[in-house]
């Protein structure tokens, strides 16, 4: 099996998310992140028994989720390993599953991706409901280079917004989806 089409899918991926930081192109239109607000009284109390900042139902939870969903992201890729990516991301997450996918692929086929990752990420409520969070998210993608296929390729990195959704799954939050702003 050849890798070429998962390099490219892999470089349009990459260009798509350097585009959102193109000097040439306008800002997305989403709420400037902003940094975390003091719980409201509306949101439940955490648990003093919660074993993970992202288990409780509130939106600094939804933030934490999104926080580790990203270390769980930067370890995959320098790694190979999808595990705890997995397990932070539902099975109708299309982009996770995508990215899952071609990591596998590109470690399965004796290739690598080293960066330092998608780092220093704020955020700003899009919308929010008491099972389902929306969330802007600008973060620092670092340089990062993927051989895949025999093939090297670099790419320079730079600020991108994304849209995050986290839901609610009775215990926990789960990354949902996770797109880039239309």
């Amino acid at each position: 099996m050849t890798l070429r089409p998962l390099a490219a899918a892999v470089a349009l991926t990459s260009a798509l998310a350097l585009s959102a930081c193109s000097s040439d192109d306008p800002d997305p239109v989403v709420a400037d992140p902003t940094p975390s607000a003091p719980s409201s009284s509306a949101d439940p109390t955490p648990s003093e028994d919660s074993a993970e900042p992202w288990e409780t139902q509130n939106r600094a939870g939804a933030e934490a989720l999104v926080d580790a969903w990203l270390e769980a992201f930067n370890a995959m890729q320098s790694s190979g390993q999808t595990e705890a990516f997995e397990s932070l991301s539902s099975s109708g997450c299309a982009t996770c599953a995508n990215l899952v996918e071609t990591t596998e692929a590109i470690y399965g086929g004796g290739g690598s991706i080293k960066s330092r990752g998608w780092i220093n990420p704020t955020f700003g409520d899009v919308t929010s409901t008491a099972k389902e969070r929306t969330l802007a998210v600008r973060l620092r993608q670092t340089p990062q280079v993927v051989v895949a296929d025999g093939e090297r390729t670099n790419y320079p990195g730079g600020m991108a917004t994304f849209i995050a959704t986290v839901r609610w799954t009775g215990d926990t939050w789960s990354m949902a989806d996770w797109n880039f702003p239309a």
